[in-house]
């Protein structure tokens, strides 16, 4: 994960906020989202699947 972080800084560190703010990019079911947009719901997006994950793996053990 620290290489995947290290790379996305490493391709987008060079922008600002408000060029980053100006790019934008299609979401198939989302539309028109800009580059700090989709990093937010990357982010929300990781989050979420770590704690569902976290959550069954808890209901897992407390079944057995």
């Amino acid at each position: 994960m620290e290489m995947l972080l290290k790379s996305i800084n490493d391709s987008t560190g060079h922008y600002t906020d408000e060029e980053l703010d100006a790019m934008i990019m299609p979401h198939p079911l989302l539309g028109q989202l800009s580059i700090t947009e989709m990093f937010h719901l990357m982010t929300y997006h990781a989050e979420h699947h770590l704690n569902q994950t976290v959550h069954n793996l808890r209901d897992d053990i407390n079944k057995n």
